[in-house]
């Protein structure tokens, strides 16, 4: 896979191949710019691609917002202002499943699922423009969980929590099973969470393999972590 923004003549990605099996848990880390949330987003289809992209039974070729359907991965962006934006946060977590006819008592049963996994629950008649980054943080992967997606995209997940919040997050993302890429700058969240770890340097991949990576200065500093 590749990316290149318009406009621009080099690759914002270049000769990424990789495979994500079926509940694995990676983290995605590298240097500001080195790639890391333009990966996630043509993963999510939000971006233009040129290559390959495998994904349950679909399979996107040089596209950009590709149909996956309803189980499409489940993309939480860095900046979480934008992501949210119903009203309130129950309606905000509503919306995905609402888009799909799912029946509204499930998406009751749901919403209180989730929060209260999020120890949250007290926010969801909050407006989403009162919430602390902290806690539009948490707002925005839970509208994400609501929809089961077998993949989970996260960029900078820890960012604005506080070390409870932080905790909670932690404990909750090792007990689920989706797969998960885990964009990120916590490498104790890295260590803590994921079995592999893929760098990026440069627009491509420059090591892939186990946590044990982290531990490697000379691939880090190649890396500029």
């Amino acid at each position: 896979m590749e990316v290149r923004y318009r406009g621009e003549s080099g690759f914002a990605l270049r000769d990424i191949s990789f495979v994500l099996g079926e509940g694995e848990k990676a983290a995605l880390v590298g240097a500001n710019g080195a790639g890391k949330s333009t990966m996630l987003l043509a993963l999510a289809g939000v971006l233009p691609y040129t290559g390959t992209i495998d994904y349950l039974n679909y399979t996107g070729i040089n596209n950009a917002g590709s149909d996956y359907g309803e189980k499409r991965p489940g993309l939480v962006m860095q900046n979480p202002d934008d992501q949210l934006f119903m009203p309130t946060v129950a309606e905000d977590l509503a919306f995905g499943p609402r888009n799909f006819k799912t029946p509204e008592d499930e998406i009751a049963a749901r919403t209180e699922k989730t929060l209260a996994a999020l120890g949250i629950a007290r926010l969801r008649d909050r407006l989403t423009s009162r919430l602390s980054g902290g806690e539009k943080r948490l707002a925005a992967l839970a509208g994400i969980l609501m929809m089961e997606s077998p993949l989970l995209l996260l960029d900078e997940p820890s960012s604005f929590l506080d070390p409870r919040s932080r905790r909670r997050l932690l404990d909750l993302l090792r007990a689920r099973s989706e797969a998960m890429l885990v964009a990120t700058h916590d490498l104790d969240l890295a260590r803590s969470l994921c079995d592999r770890v893929i760098l990026l340097g440069g627009g491509t991949i420059l090591a892939d393999g186990g946590v044990r990576l982290l531990d490697d200065g000379v691939l880090l500093d190649a890396g500029a972590l």
